[in-house]
């Protein structure tokens, strides 16, 4: 054991041992409980330095890419990953099993891996996002049609003015896609009142069943990349052990290449044992976002009816992390004929599971009735239940509760 060590410990030298550093171990702390919230790197780091909060190390202040650092360490857990001086792309990499339980851990490996979820999301907003959330949809909304990202368009207050969701595609006139609009108060209205009315613990068998086949493939490949790591470091010994016997052109070009092939697969093990860690927490996650969602809808239900601007931007932030967490994508499709009774279908797509919910809206977007997709394609009306929709009274899912929820005309 030696003194270097995360910075939020120090190793004890009278008892062999590393100790936390209670400051900063509740740094260390914040920075994943805020993150989970939905705070991003950047505005944490801005946060740490407005408050005076001193840095880690010899730096002059936080940087996001700090904040990052530790949020991808797993010494926060207890686990040390041995490393060689060998570059890849000039970066360290891990080399051999990890030890758990190497250093005391300062955070859960449930909120380590959950964290890491959202960051390889990429989808935690950060001190760009909009200042009211206008959309809540921001990162899952596509068009059916042509897959491009569905833009928020905001055409100011007045008759025939509002706010919209349109194919960017079609408002940028690229490619053949139609411009087909969709009013967005309506839009967000009918997507969380069928999401309310879902019971999400539905999904869990699915998604877990997913996630364990997933970690099983997965194991699969980490099985044979080490193998075939164990193959080719036997042959760059053996190269290395000729060329010290009879050094050749030949052997040292071979023996790059190995060594080549050795890095790759090292770093191909890194990125198949991440991705096994993520699998294996994806069903935690699931439960977590399941427990949360009653309780997120009835507090932003409460904020946009009722709330001070600060309230109402905080669980508008809260619930489209919510949203990140629980959907894999919305995609709007338009009604395929103009003389049709619907104004198009949203299909809302679940992570972790192939199972669907489609919506469909009537003509005008003042009603809609969502269904359950079976495997075969085979749709299930979603009947709600009168008690089972906010608010308590017992309002059904039509225009009535949803201009009460969203101040619609």
């Amino acid at each position: 054991m030696t003194s270097t060590c995360p910075q939020w410990l120090k190793l004890d030298k009278a008892i062999g041992k590393y100790t936390p550093i209670p400051d900063r171990v509740g740094v260390v702390e914040r920075i994943f409980r805020e993150t989970l919230e939905g705070k991003g790197a950047n505005t944490l780091a801005r946060k740490f330095n407005a408050e005076s909060i001193p840095p880690f190390g010899r730096a002059s202040g936080w940087w996001d890419s700090y904040v990052k650092k530790i949020l991808a360490n797993e010494a926060v857990f207890g686990r040390l990953q041995p490393h060689t001086t060998k570059l890849v792309e000039g970066r360290r990499v891990p080399v051999g099993e990890p030890v758990d339980g190497y250093y005391p851990a300062v955070v859960d490996q449930e909120t380590f891996y959950r964290a890491q979820a959202m960051r390889q999301e990429r989808r935690i907003p950060g001190g760009g996002t909009v200042a009211k959330f206008s959309n809540l949809f921001t990162g899952l909304v596509k068009c059916g049609t042509c897959g491009s990202t569905m833009a928020f368009d905001n055409k100011g207050i007045g008759p025939r003015r509002g706010t919209y969701l349109v194919c960017s595609a079609a408002k940028r006139k690229l490619g053949t896609c139609k411009r087909h609009a969709w009013r967005y108060p309506q839009a967000q209205a009918h997507i969380l009142l069928n999401l309310h009315s879902l019971d999400y613990r539905t999904l869990l068998p699915d998604i877990a069943r997913q996630a364990q086949d997933e970690a099983l493939a997965l194991e699969q490949r980490l099985e044979g990349l080490r193998s075939e790591l164990g193959a080719t470091t036997v042959k760059v010994d053996n190269v290395a052990d000729q060329i010290a016997e009879s050094p050749s052109q030949a052997l040292r070009r071979a023996l790059d290449k190995l060594e080549a092939k050795e890095q790759e697969l090292e770093a191909r093990l890194v990125l198949a044992s991440s991705q096994l860690e993520t699998a294996r927490s994806r069903s935690l996650e699931a439960e977590a976002v399941a427990d949360e969602s009653e309780d997120a809808f009835r507090a932003f239900i409460d904020a946009e009816h009722e709330g001070e601007p600060g309230q109402v931007y905080e669980m508008r932030r809260r619930m489209h992390q919510l949203l990140l967490r629980q959907l894999d994508s919305i995609k709007f499709h338009p009604a395929h004929s103009p003389d049709s009774s619907f104004h198009g279908i949203i299909e809302i797509a679940f992570k972790g599971t192939a199972s669907i919910h489609r919506i469909k809206v009537e003509k005008g977007q003042k009603s809609s009735k969502g269904y359950r997709v079976l495997k075969g394609g085979a749709e299930v009306l979603h009947v709600v239940e009168p008690d089972a929709v906010w608010p308590p009274e017992g309002r059904i899912m039509n225009m009535a509760s949803m201009g009460y929820l969203f101040d619609i005309e």
